[in-house]
């Protein structure tokens, strides 16, 4: 699978702090899935965004996906079910 494909189809974002809660909101609203990395965000912001877009998630009909330690993919159930996503999934997803 090409990276550049998937890239047109999820939107990838590294979470340093809460500060754009809102857009990464937004963007799950208009229906664009979401790979966010919070490696590098101090756990307080962590709770306070997953929390969030959890429910943002949730209203718009879909669940985060846990990629590896600190990385969630957040997308709506008919994403979940494109065959890129699922590709993707399959190809970057660590289990423990």
């Amino acid at each position: 699978m090409g990276n550049e494909n998937i890239k047109e189809l999820i939107k990838f974002y590294k979470v340093e702090d809460g500060e754009k809660t809102l857009f990464y909101a937004d963007l799950l609203m208009q229906g664009i899935p979401l790979c966010l990395d919070f490696r590098d965000c101090p756990e307080d912001d962590v709770h306070k965004v997953l929390y969030f877009l959890q429910g943002v998630n949730y209203a718009t009909d879909g669940y985060p996906t846990l990629m590896k330690k600190g990385v969630f993919l957040f997308a709506t159930k008919k994403d979940l079910k494109d065959k890129k996503v699922i590709n993707f999934i399959k190809e970057y997803q660590e289990t423990e």
